[in-house]
């Protein structure tokens, strides 16, 4: 049966959608925060795949695709991450590097600063220990290395990055990327309806 194009832009708008909330499970949940990038790249790739299947069916395809490909999908991390579905499709998994990333930590005379929150030290603290002999970091009294008052602040965090994205993404966390690519095909989907089906 031959599909209507209304039907293939239908389609691309339910790709972005789940490749939006693969995104949107990435940046809410760490421990999901590949699997998320994962549906967010293959569910971003079927965007691009559902609008070509329009060549045949509406006039000024051709003449559309061209310039808003250009407009659109020129940045280098667009077609970077189009071509990520295939490590997940060949690797069973995205290529990503995890890198840790420490907490911002600074010592100033109302105590500590941690990732710009401010910890005010005890009266009666000397000095702050970071991991004493039974893991606690916080404040001890006198010349003691335990820990009095204990403080709990965030630990080193983990961000997954693209050992070889291109352009500004390159040591950036991954979803970086993929949230500007995915911006990117929101446009183009829209600008899609507008021009080809006169929506608007």
């Amino acid at each position: 049966m031959r599909r209507d194009a209304r039907f293939y832009l239908d389609g691309s708008k339910r790709a972005l959608r789940m490749a939006l909330d693969g995104l949107s499970d990435a940046q809410s949940h760490p421990e999901r925060r590949e699997r998320g990038l994962c549906v967010a790249i293959e569910f971003g790739r079927s965007v691009g795949e559902a609008l070509r299947r329009l060549k045949s069916r509406v006039p000024g395809y051709d003449e559309w695709w061209l310039s808003a490909k250009e407009t659109y999908l020129s940045h280098p991390v667009c077609a970077y991450l189009y071509d990520k579905r295939n490590d997940i499709f060949h690797e069973g998994h995205l290529l990503v590097n995890r890198v840790t990333v420490p907490p911002n930590v600074k010592m100033v005379p109302e105590g500590i600063l941690v990732d710009g929150q401010l910890f005010i030290a005890p009266p009666d603290a000397d000095s702050f220990v970071f991991g004493d002999t039974f893991g606690n970091d916080g404040w001890a009294v006198g010349d003691s290395d335990i820990v009095t008052y204990a403080l709990s602040f965030p630990r080193p965090s983990t961000s997954l990055q693209f050992d070889d994205a291109p352009g500004e993404f390159k040591d950036r966390p991954a979803i970086d990327a993929v949230e500007f690519w995915l911006s990117r095909l929101t446009e183009l989907v829209d600008d899609a309806e507008q021009k080809l089906f006169g929506a608007g």
